[in-house]
């Protein structure tokens, strides 16, 4: 199978489309003030990919979990318009893979969080909240 759908055939597209990420650049802060995952995210553009920075919650304030690149989607193969992003962190011991939208100015973050050292851990999953900073 090469395709699921008509509109995924290369010939509806015309020409290169710039993507629009403005609705969620800048910075974000979790909604919750009790998180103990994700306190802050901040996403930009450079040359034109979409970059998360996230930080995680430790005893002596934010935790930098360093810059990670996201691949957008839309909800069409000819729209500019971002619907959702996936990114993730690989860390020694655990993995987190994330899928993002923003839905009525709110940026919905979904966390899978797989550990990868043999540990008798459960994976687990978490939904995080954010509203734009300032």
């Amino acid at each position: 199978m090469n395709y699921t759908k008509t509109e995924d055939l290369l010939g509806t597209v015309d020409g290169p489309l710039e993507i629009d990420f403005t609705p969620y650049l800048g910075d974000w802060i979790n909604t919750n003030p009790e998180t103990g995952l994700a306190k802050k995210l901040s996403l930009g553009v450079r040359n034109g990919t979409l970059y998360l920075t996230a930080y995680g919650v430790g005893k002596d304030g934010l935790i930098e979990w360093g810059e990670s690149p996201c691949i957008p989607f839309t909800d069409a193969v000819n729209s500019s318009t971002v619907l959702a992003f996936r990114t993730e962190y690989d860390f020694e011991t655990m993995k987190i893979q994330m899928v993002s939208n923003v839905k009525r100015g709110t940026l919905v973050l979904q966390l899978y969080t797989t550990f990868k050292d043999g540990s008798p851990r459960f994976n687990y999953y978490n939904r995080e909240f954010f509203a734009p900073a300032g």
